[in-house]
């Protein structure tokens, strides 16, 4: 192989690594892409996922607010009526919830 035949190897081999490294460049600069915009989605959608939870988590401590003050009701109902006119009187329980009766204690 003569001095000439060498250097148009050498070059032929140059070019293709350099159309190589370029494709393959592009190709993963695509991918790349496509996964950033993927990636923005994803967090997009469990930043929606987050509120909608968040807003189910205060609407079922309203509802089990809202059961715990009916049953409270039904057991002021349920007691014999001098006994509801002494609730007053010191006979509330302070973690159930203001006015509640412990029925516990009266037992």
């Amino acid at each position: 192989m003569g001095p000439f035949e060498m250097v148009v190897a050498l070059a032929a081999i140059g070019c293709g690594t350099g159309i190589v490294c370029t494709f393959l460049g592009t190709v993963g600069a695509a991918f790349r892409g496509r996964a950033g915009k993927e990636n923005q989605s994803v967090r997009g959608e469990i930043a929606e996922l987050r509120d909608e939870i968040r807003q189910l988590r205060q609407q079922n401590n309203d509802l089990i607010l809202t059961l715990d003050t009916s049953l409270q009701r039904l057991e002021r109902r349920m007691l014999p009526p001098d006994e509801r006119s002494s609730l007053g009187t010191g006979t509330t329980h302070s973690t159930a919830g203001a006015g509640s009766v412990d029925l516990a204690a009266r037992r």
